[in-house]
């Protein structure tokens, strides 16, 4: 039996305004149950279903911050 594995990943430098309103389409992706993610030369959808394990992690170093979403299904 084979196992299939998919990534994704995604990084840019961008304002506040952008990661905003990237943050309201995975909100829209979540409230549609079909999130579709683009990068220049990659597509990748998901569906999530069920109960969602949901985790926010935040760190402070100094003058830099780092916060990390989680969520799994």
């Amino acid at each position: 039996m084979s196992i299939e594995t998919n990534d994704f990943k995604f990084e840019s430098m961008q304002d506040t305004v952008s990661i905003g309103q990237y943050l309201n389409s995975l909100c829209e992706g979540f409230s549609r149950q079909h999130l579709v993610l683009r990068s220049e030369d990659n597509t990748f959808i998901v569906k999530p279903y069920g109960l969602l394990k949901f985790e926010i992690k935040a760190r402070k170093k100094s003058d830099r911050v780092k916060l990390k979403l989680e969520i799994s299904w």
